[in-house]
């Protein structure tokens, strides 16, 4: 008897004791948030309704997830169970390879490794002539234009990957690469064979990829940073690049690009990195870039023999970055996607260097890059001589409550691209989207073409859109539920893709 009342205490210990933690202790919420890269929900106030309610419950309910009493301990044992236990991810967003080497699984990075999801020709294509477009829209300018992609990190360390991913043919940074060398003149920095050398230099705890990240080191960095420099100084004379003997390489405690704090393991599998120190101090000097994204770095220094450059980057080059800047007179580092032409030519750089991740070649359409490049869809849009549709007087009230438009049917190629030029009058910022539905389903099915930012005011837009299966609609208009006259489309032309 004593022992199964002792049982039924523990039992009701474990059940409340979440509760009493929670109520007796508050965790420290800004530290598991870092932890787990986002923002933890916070507890919503009480609903002055009853059609407020229901939305109560959800907030409530995720409040109360994230704040669960002995919940990073719990999330601690459960993910040291599974990663050192039984050698599993606990997550959907890594996988555990050799050696205990974490891989990310974002934007489709499995398959991409096993060459799965292999770019068509008509891709390549795209890839090459959106590049070609980019280029030569800078050359008009007298601006040099370079191309990189940081490759994943299963790119240069397969070996680490588990044995169960099979590979099935060349990954899409082997097809882009091999594509643009025979067919395109675009710079496209081959960086791997570079990183294979820094590779063979590995050391303990010394390596060119974090294991337990998806960045390269900053040996790896230098490695690209160097490469890099040989490019940059065949296309503009005036470059001077550092050596690396300008840095000592130091070993620190700081675990770099590390995915166990979002496991709560940083105290378990512990991982060092390496830092490059200066030996002598930079003399790039950042200044304020008023109006400018967000994360932008700009530098200048007073040696005017130097040239001019603008960097396009992500997470790849952020420490790269840094070097670069030294390298300039008037350096300006953008950490993103989107090519503003009228804001680069006005820095009046010699260069335009751009380095993304590898992983963008999955979710960066190549026709994305032209979006945010007005002058060249618009010398698009008018060197093609056939109008499909043109709707001058603009659109009437949106046939939907949701604010969509369907458009009246046109015949364009199969398989081809159409370009847009549209004029709308939007009440604050947004979105735009264009559509495709099946006239015989309306309001199923439907597919995305395109997307455009929209700013208050009247937009005077140009877009490139995916190609439409036979037979079906096409639909603009908002992604969410606008109130009635929030929209209205001045004048719309759709016109086919010119050859290319």
């Amino acid at each position: 008897m004593s022992f199964n009342r002792v049982l039924s205490g523990l039992f009701l210990l474990a059940i409340c004791g979440p509760l009493l933690r929670q109520l007796s202790h508050e965790e420290v919420a800004p530290e598991r948030a870092r932890a787990e890269f986002r923002k933890l929900a916070e507890l919503p106030a009480w609903p002055s309704g009853t059609t407020a309610l229901g939305e109560y419950a959800a907030d409530f309910d995720a409040w109360y997830s994230d704040h669960f009493g002995f919940r990073g301990q719990l999330l601690r044992w459960h993910n040291g169970l599974k990663w050192l236990g039984l050698g599993t991810s606990p997550a959907q967003s890594m996988v555990q390879g050799r050696d205990g080497w974490m891989f990310t699984t974002d934007s489709r990075s499995i398959a991409m490794y096993r060459g799965a999801i292999p770019f068509t020709l008509r891709e390549l294509e795209d890839w090459r002539w959106s590049l070609e477009a980019r280029k030569e829209s800078l050359a008009r300018h007298g601006i040099e234009y370079v191309f990189a992609i940081g490759p994943s990190k299963w790119e240069i360390y397969p070996e680490q990957m588990p044995a169960r991913f099979t590979r099935m043919g060349p990954s899409r940074l082997e097809q882009l690469t091999a594509h643009l060398k025979r067919h395109s003149s675009v710079r496209i920095v081959d960086l791997r064979p570079d990183l294979m050398e820094a590779k063979a230099a590995d050391g303990p705890g010394d390596l060119t990829y974090y294991p337990l990240g998806t960045h390269w080191t900053e040996r790896g960095a230098m490695a690209a940073y160097r490469r890099l420099g040989q490019e940059l100084a065949e296309c503009v004379p005036a470059y001077r690049g550092q050596s690396t003997t300008n840095f000592q390489l130091v070993a620190t405690d700081n675990p770099g690009d590390s995915w166990a704090r979002r496991l709560y393991l940083e105290d378990v599998l512990v991982q060092k990195s390496f830092k490059y120190r200066r030996r002598a101090p930079g003399v790039a000097v950042e200044v304020a870039a008023p109006g400018t994204p967000p994360r932008t770095l700009r530098t200048e220094q007073a040696n005017s023999e130097l040239p001019r450059a603008v960097l396009l980057h992500d997470s790849f080059a952020e420490q790269m970055r840094h070097w670069l800047a030294e390298d300039f007179s008037h350096f300006s580092a953008y950490w993103r996607y989107e090519f503003d032409a009228e804001r680069i030519v006005a820095e009046r750089p010699d260069v335009v260097i751009q380095i993304w991740v590898g992983r963008a070649l999955e979710f960066m359409p190549p026709t994305f890059m032209l979006q945010e490049s007005k002058g060249i869809l618009g010398e698009l849009f008018a060197s093609s001589d056939r109008t499909l549709l043109n709707m001058r007087e603009g659109l009437g009230a949106a046939q939907e409550d949701s604010g969509l438009w369907r458009l009246p049917p046109f015949s364009a190629a199969p398989g081809e691209r159409v370009l847009v030029h549209l004029r709308i009058q939007a009440k604050r910022k947004g979105t735009l989207v264009f559509l495709e539905e099946d006239p015989l389903h309306p309001g199923h099915g439907r597919i995305r073409l395109g997307i455009l930012r929209l700013e208050s005011g009247l937009n005077d837009l140009h877009a490139i859109l995916d190609a439409m299966a036979p037979g079906m609609r096409m639909l603009v208009g908002s992604p969410v539920p606008v109130a009635a006259g929030d929209l209205a489309v001045r004048g719309l032309e759709l016109r086919e893709m010119p050859s290319r």
